[in-house]
């Protein structure tokens, strides 16, 4: 049986597991070795670990996070009541 609790851990986890998955996709095999950019010369050094964080944290990255989280809230409450629906041995206290 699976409570009212772990739909909604489910629902936060998701997103965010969703937003890394997505970021790093992108971002493997684009460093360098030297710079964050690319190869661009004009940008700052930094490490390969840098340069990951820098994608997951991006500004225009971090937009498709909150659409990512957007969608969870619409498909988080749909779902338990899905379950709750067609489960008759739910317990009526969740």
């Amino acid at each position: 049986m699976f409570s009212k609790r772990i739909f909604i851990i489910l629902g936060i986890a998701t997103p965010i597991l969703a937003h890394v998955v997505t970021a790093l996709s992108y971002a493997y095999g684009g460093y360098d070795g030297k710079n964050c950019a690319g190869l661009l010369d004009a940008v700052w050094q930094c490490t390969e670990f840098e340069y990951y964080l820098e994608w997951l944290f991006n500004p225009f990255v971090l937009i498709a996070l909150l659409g990512y989280f957007l969608i969870s809230a619409v498909l988080t409450p749909v779902t338990w009541f899905v379950y709750k629906k067609y489960n008759k041995n739910l317990k009526r206290d969740c």
